[in-house]
């Protein structure tokens, strides 16, 4: 109620032409438009009122102490957007010691953390998931992955996770990132699972 007052006696000062200075802003109408005769009376059609607002004195103070933070957002977290099994041609299984391509965003598995890796995560028991280090992986950019299916998965079902430092060009966030592969299907998300197949020890 009371900051509906304020602003109404705000409003009521700018319409009879005074400069209203509230702390923050500065804030007045202006006329423009050309007058022809002293008696002519205002038009819309050749006139228009405008509202100018400057910074007051205290918030241009204000401004000149202020200390910017820089927050990154979640454009930056990695996203994986495909998984591509390179000898069955599909994204359903897993070939022990086949290639494997991972497209996304954000990808690049850098760092010093001891998390930091690749890994392929068993959904039936975690204690068999493998994880893969940077230097396992042979392509290691931001949009791609590539690395051989490690040939010491147990048989089962499998969910692919980035674990990353990366942030962007070649800044590295103190804190790991993670991602894990949510498979899309006609506009609906699931967790993908996967299934090694044994055809190549």
């Amino acid at each position: 109620m009371s900051s509906a007052l304020f602003r109404n006696a705000k409003i009521a000062r700018l319409l009879t032409g005074c400069t209203v200075d509230d702390g923050v802003a500065r804030c007045s109408l202006s006329l423009s438009g050309t007058f022809t005769s002293p008696g002519e009376s205002y038009s819309p059609e050749r006139h228009s009122v405008s509202l100018g607002c400057t910074a007051s004195h205290m918030m241009k103070s204000v401004i000149k102490e202020v200390s910017p933070v820089i927050r990154q957002g979640n454009a930056i977290l990695p996203v994986i957007t495909e998984v591509l099994d390179l000898e069955s041609k599909g994204s359903e299984v897993l070939t022990r010691g086949g290639f494997l391509e991972i497209k996304g965003m954000n990808l690049a598995v850098m760092g010093e953390n001891g998390d930091v890796g690749l890994y392929f995560v068993n959904t039936q028991d975690e204690t068999k998931t493998v994880r893969l280090g940077a230097d396992k992986i042979g392509r290691n950019s931001s949009k791609s992955l590539c690395c051989v299916v490690p040939t010491d998965l147990s048989e089962g079902t499998y969910r692919i996770m980035v674990r990353t430092q990366y942030l962007a060009g070649k800044s590295l966030d103190k804190d790991t990132r993670t991602c894990v592969f949510d498979k899309r299907l006609s506009g609906c998300i699931e967790n993908c699972a996967y299934r090694t197949v044994f055809g190549r020890i």
